[in-house]
């Protein structure tokens, strides 16, 4: 018996996309859990949202480098498969994207460190060594 188009035009790609958010999900769950049981243990653990700035600044390059590299492929095989025409476009966007985290990357790469996030807590521990000191 053959497997009809719609199967794969619409089933396949909604149980793709599942099976990917299942696995998120997993993994979220797992994350979670580890920390839960650090906190339990007494430990501090990392934070996840405020990487260093040098680490982001990589992660960045990374995303970047390989977002133009797979995109210039893309955009080759685009036009010399099927010629110059408006399906290009599927090429250039993503060009577009990586050179712009190339440039986020470099750009928060060689800008001065913010204490944005960080300053109010050390403000508070010199305010709070203070007080310590005074009484």
């Amino acid at each position: 018996m053959p497997i009809s188009p719609i199967y794969y035009e619409l089933v396949m790609p909604i149980v793709v996309l599942l099976i990917l958010m299942v696995f998120i999900l997993i993994m979220r769950y797992f994350s979670y859990r580890e920390r839960i049981t650090l906190i339990k243990q007494g430990f501090v653990p990392p934070d996840l949202f405020n990487a260093p700035k040098s680490k982001v600044a990589v992660g960045l390059m990374r995303a970047g480098l390989i977002t133009t590299m797979v995109s210039l492929f893309l955009l080759i095989g685009l036009w010399v498969g099927l010629g110059q025409g408006a399906w290009l476009i599927g090429g250039f966007i993503p060009v577009g994207v990586g050179i712009g985290l190339i440039f986020s990357s470099w750009f928060s790469h060689h800008s001065e460190p913010q204490s944005g996030i960080d300053q109010p807590a050390q403000v508070k521990n010199e305010q709070e060594l203070d007080e310590e000191t005074v009484h």
